[in-house]
C-alpha cells in the first residue's frame, strides 16, 4: 500500500499486515485449537458423568426414605417420588438383590441414553450402585467413572 505523499513505487509497511503475517496467525490459532478442542471434549464428557452420579445418589437417598416408611426397598422408581426426568443423559433402572426381592438390597444402574451426546464416553457407558444391607458399592466399567 502506498503512503499518501510518497513517491510512486515506494510501499509503506505501516498501514496493515502482510499475507504471510496473517497466515502465520491463522496457523498458530489452528494448532492451538487442535490441541484444546479434544481436551475440552473429554472434560465435557467427564462433567456429564456427574449427571449419572447425582441421579444414582438421589435414588439411593429416596430408597432409604422409602425403607424407613415401608420396611422394604421400593421395587419401582415411580414409587420414590423422584422428578420425571432425573437425568438428561442417563436412563435409570432398578433391580432386586440376589434373592429376587427388595428386602435387603437392590442395584440401581444408570445407562447412557442413546440420543445423548454422552454415548461418546466409551469408558463409562454404565454406572451403578449395589446396596446390600447397610453397605453399598459403586460399580462401573472403568475406575475413573467414580470420583475418588
Amino acid at each position: 500500500m502506498r503512503r499518501p505523499g510518497a513517491p510512486i513505487g515506494q510501499i509503506s509497511r505501516g498501514f496493515g499486515y502482510s499475507l504471510i503475517e496473517l497466515l502465520i496467525a491463522v496457523a498458530i490459532t489452528a494448532v492451538l485449537l487442535a490441541i484444546a478442542v479434544p481436551g475440552y471434549h473429554q472434560f465435557i464428557l467427564k462433567a456429564r458423568r456427574t449427571d449419572a452420579i447425582q441421579a444414582l445418589t438421589a435414588v439411593l437417598h429416596a430408597q432409604e426414605r422409602y425403607r424407613l416408611q415401608h420396611a422394604v426397598y421400593s421395587d419401582s422408581l415411580a414409587k420414590l417420588s423422584l422428578p420425571a426426568e432425573i437425568s438428561r443423559h442417563y436412563a435409570l433402572s432398578l433391580s432386586p438383590d440376589v434373592g429376587g426381592k427388595f428386602m435387603t438390597g437392590y442395584t440401581v444402574a444408570a445407562h447412557v441414553r442413546p440420543d445423548s451426546p454422552q454415548v461418546h464416553d466409551l469408558q463409562c457407558l454404565a454406572m451403578s450402585i449395589v446396596v446390600t444391607g447397610s453397605a453399598y458399592v459403586h460399580k462401573s466399567s472403568h475406575p475413573s467413572c467414580w470420583p475418588s
